[in-house]
């Protein structure tokens, strides 16, 4: 069976979805597939929530949102897995490494606190972690490289 906006509208879920107070940091567009992976988690890869992290990011990156959404780095178990999306995604792009030990090593030298200020983490790591390294780390073991 294959939803359309007409079963959505006899199931009453365009009234839920309007109800239902989402994350802001989601479009009106985004919001119903955000319901699927509520409703069926089983059927949505982590590489999904993945994605819609790192466009949230780069939209923070790019200055089409000013800063990050509440919660979104920090809180709970998912914010701090976002956080480690976020900075694999900025030693990647932005920081040129291509492996786990290229990451360490950038993030164990004295670049590691501007980088981290550049790409709009510093705060999180201050928050969270003593030093880059702790947290590169942590973001290799929660997201994987």
């Amino acid at each position: 069976m294959k939803f359309t906006p007409a079963i959505w509208k006899k199931m009453c879920v365009d009234l839920l979805i309007r109800r239902i107070r989402l994350p802001d940091y989601y479009s009106p567009s985004e919001r119903t597939l955000y319901l699927y992976q509520l409703m069926y988690p089983e059927l949505f890869s982590q590489i999904d929530h993945r994605t819609s992290v790192i466009r949230i990011y780069q939209s923070v990156l790019s200055g089409q949102l000013t800063s990050f959404p509440r919660a979104f780095l920090s809180g709970n178990k998912a914010s701090n897995r976002n956080a480690c999306y976020c900075l694999i995604y900025a030693l990647q792009t932005y920081g040129g490494c291509q492996t786990e030990g290229a990451a360490r090593q950038m993030m164990s030298g004295s670049r590691a606190i501007p980088f981290l200020r550049e790409v709009r983490l510093y705060d999180i790591y201050q928050r969270k972690y003593r030093c880059p390294v702790t947290f590169v780390d942590d973001a290799i073991r929660l997201a994987g490289w």
